[in-house]
């Protein structure tokens, strides 16, 4: 997926395999859970989500996922971004947010069907080796929106 340099912010792996085992061993808590889809011991989709911190903004967690070329349009995403959005209810967050490339079609289909919207445009935010590219900021609300500026 790294490899790719297409639909996340990442080009290059510069953590050692161990980091990674590490964190999958201890991969649902209540800050942040980590959960994977995996083929024959193969990883071949990945999704990271984490709560914020602060006290204004611990209600949110932030998501970024991943499916390996080959396994997608399979249904890997869906059942990443249901088990993501199964822990966050499990855990009380009350809102998700993200962040995708415009270019990214799939992925913005995607997190429409379980229902994110655009919240805004984060013009040239990534750096990348292609050039500046947008990101695309989208939320999901798991609980009725209210109080100040809610909706």
């Amino acid at each position: 997926m790294v490899a790719e340099k297409r639909f996340i912010r990442t080009e290059e792996a510069s953590r050692p395999v161990r980091y990674y085992r590490k964190q999958f061993r201890k991969s649902w808590t209540k800050a942040d859970a980590s959960i994977v889809a995996v083929d024959e011991g193969r990883v071949i989709g990945h999704v990271g989500v984490s709560r914020e911190e602060g006290h204004a903004t611990e209600h949110v967690a932030s998501l970024g996922m991943w499916v390996a070329p080959e396994w997608r349009g399979r249904g890997i995403g869906s059942a990443l971004l249901a088990a993501a959005i199964g822990w966050a209810r499990e855990m009380g967050v009350e809102k998700l947010a993200l962040s995708v490339y415009p270019h990214n079609d799939a992925a913005l289909g995607l997190y429409r069907k379980f229902g994110f919207v655009q919240e805004g445009r984060l013009t040239g935010h990534s750096k990348k080796s292609i050039g500046y590219v947008d990101e695309i900021v989208m939320g999901l609300w798991l609980v009725p929106r209210g109080g100040y500026g809610g909706e």
